[in-house]
Order: C-alpha cells, then sequence, then structure tokens
C-alpha cells in the first residue's frame, strides 16, 4: 500500500508515467512493457537498436539476451542494489528490486482484497489516459 501511497524512493509514479505516456510518439521516446519484453527479449533487443538508429547482428542480440539475464542482473551492482542494502536504505533479506525476473509475480504477494484494491486505484489514477497495463 506504500506503492498506492507513492511513499516509496522511486516515487511519484503516477506523474511518471502519465508524463512518459504523454509522450509516447514522440521521436525521442520508446514506450516499452516489461510483459513484452519478457516474451520476446531478443525481439525487443532489436527494437532497441532500430530504434536508436543502430544495427545489431544476430551474435550481439545473443550477447546482451545473457548480459540481460535474471541471474546476471542480481549479479550486476548497477542494477541488484547491494550498494543501498550496505547503506541500510534497504533491509537485508526484504525482497529488493530483483525478484524473481518474471511477469505476474505480483500474484503472490497479492490477496484478492489487495488486487480489487489496486485495480480500482489505476483506474482512479489512469483513467482517460489510455494506457492498457499488462499483466501477464
Amino acid at each position: 500500500r506504500l506503492f498506492m501511497a507513492e511513499l516509496l524512493l522511486q516515487d511519484p509514479y503516477v506523474s511518471h508515467i502519465k508524463e512518459a505516456w504523454a509522450k509516447r510518439n514522440e521521436e525521442n521516446v520508446l514506450f516499452l512493457w516489461y510483459e513484452d519484453m519478457k516474451k520476446d527479449l531478443p525481439g525487443t533487443i532489436r527494437q532497441i537498436a532500430s530504434f536508436i538508429g543502430k544495427e545489431i547482428s544476430d551474435e550481439d542480440v545473443s550477447i546482451l539476451v545473457e548480459h540481460t539475464s535474471i541471474e546476471n542482473m542480481r549479479k550486476n551492482p548497477a542494477v541488484n542494489k547491494l550498494k543501498k542494502i550496505e547503506k541500510g536504505v534497504y533491509r537485508e533479506g526484504v525482497p529488493t528490486f530483483i525478484r524473481e525476473g518474471k511477469s505476474g509475480g505480483w500474484k503472490k504477494y497479492f490477496s484478492d482484497e489487495l488486487e480489487k484494491e489496486f485495480d480500482a486505484w489505476l483506474e482512479t489514477h489512469f483513467a482517460g489516459t489510455g494506457i492498457q497495463f499488462k499483466y501477464e
């Protein structure tokens, strides 16, 4: 519920997403969904390369797929937030930024009641934007 109250370090979420969504058709903005990336990471890498005007070989795509695997993300200090755990921003043993590397993992943490509350929160904050959130 801290997320819905926008009391997390990464906030403000709602205004951030709305601002990005409003600019999604600008030539220098590429809006990606995590769920789409998980379904087709090589395709997403190619889409990003094309967006920035770069050609990319199949070998480079394979290297990037391996580099961005969940196992490597967990080892990467730029991503795994280990420094923040060491500084006390996150408590040791508490799930941090990287959990399972799968879409839909939120279902393990949401009760039916919380899911309904979150759906209502999304509707309230994103009504009229046209954003269609993906869950799997």
